[in-house]
């Protein structure tokens, strides 16, 4: 969906409402849908120096299944990636660059 004439934005994801800009690096984390989950992983970036510069979320019921679009200032290492993998709830990760 394009806002305006110029504001591109990713409106769906797998079926999941979302708000997200598509630029620069993207993280995209499935997850359970419970309390903390979007604090574990500001905090797992937070501790790498990694800057979030946007973020939408989506879910299709509390408690069920959820997605993050997050936008970072710069690219995710593999090691971080895999931390966020291995933190609770996660479902999957993948780092798209726009």
């Amino acid at each position: 969906t394009v806002y305006g004439k110029h504001d591109p934005r990713i409106v769906l994801l797998d079926e999941y409402h979302v708000n997200a800009v598509p630029y620069g690096h993207i993280l995209l984390v499935y997850n359970d849908d419970r309390p903390g989950a979007i604090g574990t992983i500001g905090t797992i970036l937070g501790r790498n120096d990694i800057n979030i510069a946007d973020m939408s979320v989506g879910r299709f019921e509390p408690g069920g299944k959820a997605v993050m679009v997050i936008n970072v200032d710069s690219e995710v290492p593999k090691d971080v990636i895999g931390e966020i993998r291995s933190a609770p709830g996660i479902t999957f990760v993948k780092q798209v660059r726009l």
